[in-house]
């Protein structure tokens, strides 16, 4: 009778079938990533607060220009159910003054 040696046949994901790297994953969760050299590593992105200030505006043209930090918002805990911005403003005389811009 013949004998035989059983190999666990492949099928798991490699950093090669990948493209999302650590810097995209979200602090908190685990994956394997293109730079991960097929282990499964934490995410660096931060998890920011679903309301947040804003590090500069601007209005130009009609715009609003909003400069935030760099993360993921996706916490849902705000009364729109998504992210907000808050932006400080006053109001005089029917103007609208920022206290910061860039």
């Amino acid at each position: 009778m013949a004998q035989g040696i059983w190999l666990k046949a492949g099928g798991g994901v490699t950093s090669d079938d990948v493209t999302a790297t650590t810097n995209l994953i979200v602090q908190g969760y685990t994956t394997v990533t293109a730079d991960s050299n097929d282990e499964v590593v934490n995410g660096t992105l931060p998890n920011m607060p679903s309301q947040t200030s804003p590090l500069s505006w601007r209005f130009d043209n009609g715009k609003a220009y909003v400069k935030i930090q760099k993360g993921a918002y996706i916490q849902e805990s705000t009364p729109s159910g998504g992210a907000e911005i808050i932006i400080p403003f006053e109001i005089d005389s029917g103007h609208i003054y920022h206290r910061k811009a860039y």
